[in-house]
């Protein structure tokens, strides 16, 4: 005999799939708990519908931020080499705000301590001695060459990237 999902008392059902009792109070209780998982539902179809350009940027910047952060905890910081321990950042070698065309590119963004990437202002003369050494000579250059050429994501981009980095994401944890 199955329970009443809302007074968790013993019932016998009349219908198939019946979740609970016929009490009126608790059939009430029941169709606002299904209508309130239906509006949340529809809300978050309008959200996502509502979404612009920028929101999906800072989404996307989020997550690959947290993946940064995964990918290079036991490497330490690119610009001081300290343990990466606790709260660190995901450092730009080239700013996001001055090179948009490289904010998303990973060979760009390392795992870099609060103090060196905040206080330091991301400590570059260390960051470019030692890029190198984390990503090879080749990858350093080809970053030196993106820089500048104009590149312009599309929203669905944007999207499909979120996805990508959700599950790599995944994949370190």
């Amino acid at each position: 005999m199955p329970h009443c999902k809302v007074c968790r008392d013993k019932f016998q059902p009349k219908y198939f799939l019946q979740k609970v009792c016929l009490e009126p109070s608790c059939i009430l209780e029941w169709s606002k708990k299904v209508k309130d998982k239906e509006w949340k539902a529809e809300k978050k179809q309008l959200k996502d519908k509502l979404k612009t350009y920028s929101d999906h940027v800072k989404e996307l910047q989020v997550i690959v931020n947290k993946y940064v952060r995964l990918r290079d905890k036991d490497k330490g910081c690119i610009s001081c080499g300290t343990p990466l321990i606790g709260k660190y950042d995901a450092g730009h070698y080239y700013s996001a705000g001055g090179n948009p065309e490289l904010r998303f590119n990973i060979d760009n963004i390392h795992g870099q301590c609060v103090y060196c990437n905040q206080h330091r202002h991301g400590a570059l003369l260390d960051y470019t001695e030692r890029l190198p050494n984390r990503i090879g000579l080749c990858r350093f250059a080809e970053l030196k060459k993106l820089r500048g050429e104009p590149t312009k994501y599309s929203i669905l981009e944007l999207i499909e990237m979120k996805v990508i980095y959700k599950d790599k994401i995944k994949k370190l944890q």
